[in-house]
C-alpha cells in the first residue's frame, strides 16, 4: 500500500493548502475531492494486486509530470507518448497514469515558489484534468473490441459504466487465462456484456449476524461494566433493566458500525446510460407524478410553482409533470361545488403553463372518491398508493380510473415509459432525472419478469431506482440553527459534484423505497396488480421494495423541505410510525398470503420498529436516572444519549483540527437538544402504539392520514400538552429531590432540560421566507 500511502500524503497536503490559493482554491478543491472519491480506491488495489507495475507507473508518471508541467499546451501528446512507452497491457495499471501525473504536479504546485511557476502549474493540472476522461480510453488495450457492439449499448453508456465494463473483461480474461481483447470481442459477440443478477438473500445471514453481534457485544460490556460497579444482588433487577434500556438506546451505533464495515466492501456497480449529453429519448419518456390533495387555492398555486421549477430543472422535452389529485375525505361521493372549483382553478393554472412552454409538458388528473367501509366515509381509493397504481394502468391501457381523462388525453400520456413519483414539495437537482433513466434504461437492469402462482414476479434487475434524498439546505437554513433541523442538506439548485453511496445497495443490491422512486410503468403495472391488501397498507413504500427491488443510483439526489416546526416534524414521525406498525401487523394478523412480502424485507420491517421503541427507551433510562441519581445510572444514561454525537466529536477535530471550537459547541447543542426533544419522541411513539391498536381492533382509522400541507391538523396539540406537563412534573421532582437531599449534578441537568424543553419546541420553527 505504498502508493497509496504516498498519494493519499500529496493530496492531503495540498488540501490543507488550499486556502493560500485564492481565487483558484475552489477549482482545486473540486480535484482533490475528485481524486480521493473516484482515484484513491482505485490506487490501493492495484498497489495490493499488482506492486511491480504500480511501481513502475510511479516513475513513468513523475517524468511525465516534468515535461507537462513545462509544456502545458502540448500535454495530450506528452502523455500519449508516455503511456505508449508504458510496457503493461492491464486496464487498471494504465488508466491510473493520468491521475498519478495530475498528484504529482500538485505536490509541486504546493511547494512552488513563484506566482509565475504557481499559474503555470495550475494551467498543467487543468490540462491533465482534461485529458483525464479521453486517457481511460486511449489506456485501454480492448476499446476497439468494446466500442463494435452491434447494439450501439456500449457507445451510449456512461463514463462509470464503461469504466466498469472495462475492469470486468480484465477480471474476465483472468480467470479465463485469455487475452483480455479475446473475451471482450466474444462477449460484444455474444450481445450481453455482463448481465447482472441480484441475490440479497445471500448476503442476509452476514448481515443480520452481524447485527446481532453488535448487540450482544454491547449487552455484555454494559452488563459486566455495571455489575462490577454495583455488585449487590439487591440491584441485579435494576443492573439488568438499565442495560436492557441502554443496549436498546445504543444499538443505533451498532447498526451504524455494521454499515460503515460493509461499506468499506466494493461498491456495488451502478451501469447506466448516459442521457446527460443529449438528453431523453423519445423510448425514455418520463412523467414526473407528483400526488396531491385539492385543499386551497393557496395550496394549489404553490404545487404549481415548484412542478414549473422542477420541469425547468430536468431541462428535458422528454419529460412531463403529472399532477396526481384527490379530493380530500368527505361524506358523499359526488364532488362539491369547491371541489369542483379547486379542479378548475388547477387545470386553468396547468393550461396557462403549457401555453407559456409550447407544448404538453404538464397535466392535471384528477380521481373519484370511493367508499370506504371501515372509516364509513368516501375518498381516494389507498391513498398515494392507489393514484400511482391507477396511472400505471392508465399508461399501461388496462384501465382509466380518473375524472377528466379522455381517450386523446390517455393516448397522449401513454407515451411514458418511467414515472418518477416525488412529493409535492421536493425540489429536483440537476440532471437528476438523466441519471435515473440511465441507469434503468440499461440492458442490465432490465427487469425480467415470470409468472408464478397466477402472479407475475421479478426474476431479475429492477423495476425501479431509488435517489439520494437530503434535507433542502435552504430550507433548513431558516431554522435559528440549522443544524439541529437537518444533519445532512444539500442545494437543489446546484450540480452535484460527486457520488453518493448505499451501503444496503452494495451488500444486498437492492435499495428501499423511501417515498421518492423512478420505476418503469409497464413493470410496475403488472407486479402490483392484484398484489396488496385493501384498507391496510398506510406505509406502503417497504412492502413496495420487495417486489420492485429499487437500485441505488448514487448521481442522482433529491432535495426534501424541512418541517415548519418541531411540532409537525413529529406529526410527520407519527404518520410514519403508524405505518410501520401497520406494516408490522400485515405479517402477523393473516395478510401474508395478499403481501408475500419476503424475508429481507420483514427485516427491515421490524428494524423500522426497533427505531419507533429507541426514544420510548432512551427517555425512559434518562427519567429513571433523574429519579434515581445513582452515578452509575446517569452515567449510562448519558452515555446513551450522548455517545454517538462525542464519537462524531473527536471524528471531527481528527479532520478538522483548525474548526475545534465550532465543533464542540455544535456538539454540546447536539446533545442538549436531543435529551430536550426525547420527551416528545417518546411521547409520539406511545400515541402511534395506541393509534394503531385501536385501529386494528376496531378496524377504524387505518388508512387516517393528512398531507404535509394540510394546515388545518390540529392533532398534534396533544404532544405540547404532553410537554407542558412534562415540564411541571421535571419542576416537582426537582423539588422533591432537594427535599430527600438526593438533588445532583447529573439530575439537575436532565430535569433543567426539560423543564425549558415545551419553550424550546415551541421556539425552535422556520423563519419566514
Amino acid at each position: 500500500m505504498r502508493l497509496e500511502r504516498w498519494a493519499r500524503h500529496r493530496i492531503d497536503g495540498l488540501a490543507a493548502d488550499l486556502p493560500n490559493f485564492g481565487g483558484d482554491a475552489a477549482y482545486l478543491g473540486a480535484c482533490v475531492r475528485y481524486l480521493r472519491a473516484f482515484v484513491l480506491p482505485d490506487i490501493a488495489a492495484a498497489d495490493r494486486r499488482f506492486p511491480l507495475e504500480a511501481k513502475e507507473l510511479t516513475t513513468s508518471a513523475a517524468s511525465a509530470a516534468n515535461r507537462v508541467a513545462h509544456q502545458p499546451k502540448e500535454e495530450e501528446a506528452a502523455l500519449r507518448h508516455a503511456l505508449g512507452s508504458f510496457a503493461t497491457e492491464r486496464y487498471s495499471i494504465r488508466r491510473l497514469f493520468v491521475p498519478l501525473v495530475a498528484v504529482h504536479l500538485m505536490e509541486d504546485l504546493r511547494l512552488a515558489a513563484s506566482d509565475e511557476r504557481r499559474a503555470l502549474l495550475i494551467e498543467a493540472v487543468a490540462a491533465t484534468f482534461r485529458c483525464i476522461e479521453r486517457n481511460e480510453a486511449l489506456a485501454c488495450p480492448y476499446e476497439a473490441e468494446l466500442t463494435s457492439d452491434p447494439t450501439g449499448v456500449y457507445a451510449r453508456m456512461t463514463r462509470q459504466t464503461k469504466h466498469d465494463y472495462r475492469l470486468r473483461i480484465e477480471v474476465l480474461a483472468d480467470r479465463m487465462g485469455q487475452p483480455p481483447d479475446q473475451v471482450a470481442r466474444d462477449a460484444t459477440a455474444a450481445g450481453s456484456l455482463l448481465r447482472r443478477n441480484h441475490d440479497a438473500m445471500r448476503s442476509l445471514g452476514m448481515r443480520a449476524v452481524a447485527h446481532a453481534a453488535g448487540f450482544c457485544a454491547v449487552l455484555a460490556l454494559l452488563s459486566g461494566l455495571f455489575w462490577s460497579m454495583t455488585p449487590d444482588d439487591a440491584h441485579a433487577w435494576a443492573i439488568w433493566a438499565a442495560v436492557a434500556l441502554a443496549t436498546l438506546s445504543t444499538s443505533e451505533m451498532a447498526a451504524q458500525f455494521v454499515d460503515r464495515v460493509g461499506g468499506l466492501g466494493r461498491r456495488h456497480l451502478d451501469h447506466s446510460l448516459d442521457f446527460v449529453q443529449d438528453g431523453l429519448p423519445k423510448n425514455c419518456a418520463t412523467a414526473i407524478l407528483v400526488p396531491m390533495l385539492l385543499q386551497s387555492k393557496d395550496n394549489l398555486h404553490a404545487i404549481l410553482k415548484l412542478a414549473e421549477r422542477n420541469y425547468r430543472i430536468a431541462n428535458d422535452t422528454n419529460v412531463a409533470v403529472v399532477l396526481l389529485a384527490d379530493f380530500l375525505d368527505a361524506r358523499n361521493k359526488e364532488p362539491s361545488e369547491l371541489d369542483l372549483e379547486l379542479l378548475s382553478y388547477g387545470e386553468a393554472g396547468v393550461a396557462q403553463l403549457n401555453v407559456k412552454y409550447g407544448r404538453d409538458a404538464f397535466f392535471l388528473i384528477a380521481r373519484g372518491r370511493e367508499f370506504a367501509p371501515d372509516d364509513r366515509e368516501w375518498r381516494g381509493s389507498e391513498r398515494k398508493r392507489g393514484k400511482i397504481e391507477a396511472f400505471s394502468a392508465l399508461v399501461a391501457g388496462r384501465a382509466n380510473a380518473f375524472l377528466n381523462v379522455d381517450a386523446q388525453r390517455a393516448e397522449s400520456l401513454r407515451r411514458f415509459k418511467f414515472a418518477f413519483c416525488i412529493d409535492e414539495d421536493t425540489k429536483l437537482t440537476r440532471d437528476c432525472v438523466q441519471h435515473l433513466a440511465g441507469a434503468l434504461a440499461h440492458p442490465s437492469n432490465a427487469p425480467m419478469l415470470r409468472v408464478r402462482g397466477g402472479r407475475r414476479e421479478l426474476v431479475s434487475g429492477h423495476v425501479a431506482a431509488v435517489p439520494a434524498i437530503m434535507a433542502c439546505k435552504k430550507d433548513a437554513s431558516r431554522y435559528p440553527i440549522p443544524g439541529l433541523a437537518a444533519r445532512t442538506t444539500i442545494d437543489a439548485d446546484s450540480k452535484l459534484d460527486i457520488a453518493f453511496r448505499s451501503t444496503a445497495f452494495d451488500v444486498f443490491g437492492v435499495e428501499l423505497n423511501r417515498g421518492k422512486i423512478f420505476y418503469d410503468i409497464r413493470a410496475h403495472d403488472a407486479l402490483s396488480e392484484g398484489r396488496y391488501p385493501i384498507g391496510v397498507l398506510l406505509s406502503h413504500d417497504t412492502i413496495e421494495s420487495d417486489a420492485l427491488h429499487p437500485l441505488f443510483v448514487g448521481t442522482a439526489a433529491l432535495a426534501e423541505s424541512v418541517p415548519d416546526s418541531m411540532l409537525d416534524s413529529a406529526i410527520r414521525s407519527h404518520r410514519w410510525m403508524r405505518g410501520d406498525l401497520q406494516n408490522l401487523a400485515v405479517y402477523l394478523f393473516g395478510h401474508r398470503r395478499s403481501a408475500d412480502v419476503g424475508l429481507y424485507w420483514k427485516i427491515v420491517v421490524l428494524h423500522q420498529i426497533r427505531n419507533l421503541s429507541l426514544p420510548i427507551a432512551t427517555f425512559s433510562l434518562a427519567a429513571w436516572a433523574a429519579m434515581d441519581g445513582a452515578p452509575w445510572l446517569l452515567t449510562l444514561a448519558w452515555g446513551a444519549i450522548a455517545f454517538q454525537a462525542v464519537l462524531l466529536l473527536v471524528l471531527g477535530a481528527v479532520q478538522q483540527p483548525a474548526r475545534i471550537g465550532r465543533i464542540v459547541v455544535a456538539t454540546v447543542a447536539d446533545v442538549g437538544f436531543k435529551l430536550a426533544s426525547l420527551p416528545l419522541m417518546a411521547a409520539v411513539a406511545v400515541d402511534a402504539m395506541v393509534c394503531v391498536g385501536c385501529s386494528l381492533v376496531t378496524r377504524r382509522g387505518l388508512m387516517r392520514w393528512r398531507a404535509s400541507s394540510f394546515k388545518g391538523d390540529r392533532s398534534g396539540r396533544r404532544f405540547l400538552y404532553a410537554m407542558d406537563l412534562l415540564g411541571v412534573a421535571s419542576a416537582v421532582m426537582s423539588v422533591g429531590l432537594i427535599y430527600l437531599d438526593r438533588f445532583n449534578a447529573g439530575s439537575a441537568s436532565i430535569l433543567a432540560i426539560w423543564m425549558a424543553a415545551p419553550l424550546l419546541i415551541r421556539r425552535h420553527r422556520k423563519r419566514p421566507s
